[in-house]
């Protein structure tokens, strides 16, 4: 404001001085700040709110913070640029991230080919599986094969103790039969009628065509003399059995029964898959010898385990000579229908 008057020019004082003259304190009026700042200032603030921008940038923006605050506007630059540094630190990590995944499966794979067998050591371990099975395999086909010795022997011990029971329905006590026809009426009057379906012949007929051994594995030729018109008959399950008067010992007192448990099936052998009974006028069906159904004197009356391995002509051994094995059906039901490891496997 000009002031003229008495030819004199003036000008107003700066209202500061004015200020501090009334006794007024006049504070500095605020700078503007300075664009460059308020892009850095609002670049930050974007970055604090988005964390997907990554540090490496968020850093960055922050140092350039600070050397705004103290007013060096130096090195900053607008915010585009700034994205794009983002950007690409984004990017480098996506990079070396996939590059530490293929590396990662190279190594693995690398470690792969390293963990692999040789040849080597494969036909070692296959060695060695070769002999622990040739050890262990022959204990386990004999338990199996004993088990279902056992599980076959039981049932035709069942299947001819039934036909009994039944007979004994129809015709009285097996006491009141009678003994003292031949084998064939024998069978014809009191066990026939309670088979299913049977197949009867001779063993004259057959013999040509089996041969039995004892225990140890000689022929059993006595068999023959023994049984060469004995009745044999063949079930539907498979089992075949013979039934004969025997010698004269046993005439009046009970015929003999040889279960062949799989038929004309090998082995045919005494103890493994041919097994001795009779039938007793007085004691039903029970093992070949008990209570003198047996010839030679061989008879027992109790069923003393040592006796029956060791008695000569039937005994259950493996002994030489003519030991056939006869009682091997006894010592197995003295065992508890087991066979046990001393048995003549």
């Amino acid at each position: 404001m000009n002031l003229r008057g008495g030819g004199a020019t003036y000008n107003q004082a700066p209202s500061s001085v004015l200020a501090e003259s009334n006794g007024i304190t006049r504070h500095p009026e605020p700078k503007a700040k300075d664009p460059i700042k308020k892009q850095v200032d609002s670049s930050v603030a974007s970055l604090l709110q988005n964390d997907a921008q990554g540090a490496s940038g968020f850093l960055g923006l922050c140092l350039q913070n600070d050397k705004a605050a103290q007013g060096d506007y130096s090195g900053i630059r607008p915010q585009n640029d700034i994205k794009k540094d983002v950007i690409l630190s984004q990017r480098r990590r996506i990079h070396l991230k996939h590059n530490w995944i293929f590396h990662s499966v190279q190594n693995d794979r690398k470690k792969s080919k390293h963990a692999a067998f040789t040849m080597a050591e494969v036909l070692i371990t296959i060695g060695i599986i070769g002999i622990v099975a040739a050890m262990t395999l022959p204990g386990v086909i004999e338990g199996y094969q004993k088990a279902e010795t056992i599980n076959r022997l039981k049932k035709a011990y069942s299947v001819m103790a039934q036909a009994i029971e039944l007979s004994e329905v129809h015709n009285e006590s097996v006491k009141y039969w009678n003994f003292n026809q031949s084998y064939a009426d024998f069978f014809n009057q009191y066990l026939k009628p309670h088979f299913a379906k049977i197949n009867e012949t001779t063993y004259g007929k057959i013999s040509d065509k089996v041969q039995y051994t004892r225990p140890n594995g000689s022929v059993e030729n006595n068999f023959t003399l023994f049984y060469s018109n004995a009745l044999v008959v063949s079930t539907v399950d498979g089992m075949t059995f013979y039934i004969t008067g025997g010698s004269t010992a046993m005439t009046g007192k009970a015929f003999g029964i040889v279960l062949d448990l799989n038929g004309y099936k090998k082995p045919n052998r005494f103890g493994r898959d041919v097994f001795m009974f009779s039938i007793s006028q007085e004691y039903g069906l029970v093992p070949y010898g008990y209570k003198g159904t047996c010839d030679m004197g061989n008879a027992y009356d109790t069923f003393d385990r040592e006796y029956l391995k060791s008695a000569w002509r039937y005994g259950c051994s493996k002994q030489a000579g003519e030991t056939n094995g006869a009682f091997c059906s006894a010592l197995i039901m003295t065992d508890g229908w087991e066979i046990r490891d001393d048995y003549p496997w």
